[in-house]
């Protein structure tokens, strides 16, 4: 999503549990406003009615400690997300004036002709990046594990054990 707020971090609790086949015990997550919000913790608000999502779900959150980027697991799948994918995007502009693809540099004609000749200048649709996205986690989840030896990521996640979820039990839990 675009913004940080509690119904996107929602969506994302969602798919996660529904993907996974697993609601977990404990979530890892950043100290973001959105992250802290009421509707995520528990409340002191028992008497009325009122509990966080997590509390709903028998989840515990913990939250990284500030500014430690490297505590955070998933930084480092953002560094290769973009690393590997991002940049291979048509519409890639970069994070900085470093990482500005050549076609976007003053003088670069050539790199900007061979832009336009293979791309036609076209943005990529919502859908045809999610092709691309599930194209590249195939990819990503074929290389081996750094945790486990000789078993490739996704091996490690097959080995997950499913629960049986409750699809409407799970949204009606991330709605109160």
């Amino acid at each position: 999503m675009m913004s940080e707020n509690t119904q996107c971090i929602a969506s994302a609790l969602r798919n996660s549990i529904l993907n996974l086949g697993r609601i977990p015990k404990i979530v890892y997550q950043d100290n973001g406003k959105a992250f802290r919000a009421k509707y995520f913790q528990h409340c002191n608000f028992d008497e009325a009615g009122f509990n966080g999502v997590y509390a709903n779900l028998g989840i515990k959150s913990v939250f990284a400690k500030v500014r430690n980027a490297k505590a955070k697991v998933i930084e480092r799948f953002f560094l290769e997300f973009q690393e590997e994918f991002e940049k291979m995007i048509p519409s890639y502009i970069g994070t900085s004036i470093e990482e500005k693809p050549a076609r976007l540099m003053r003088g670069e004609s050539l790199h900007k002709a061979h832009y336009m000749k293979t791309t036609g200048g076209q943005i990529p649709t919502v859908q045809q990046v999610s092709e691309c996205l599930n194209y590249w986690l195939k990819y990503h989840n074929s290389k081996p594990c750094p945790h486990v030896e000789n078993m490739t990521i996704q091996e490690c996640l097959n080995t997950v054990q499913k629960e049986d979820i409750n699809k409407s039990n799970i949204i009606g839990k991330l709605k109160r």
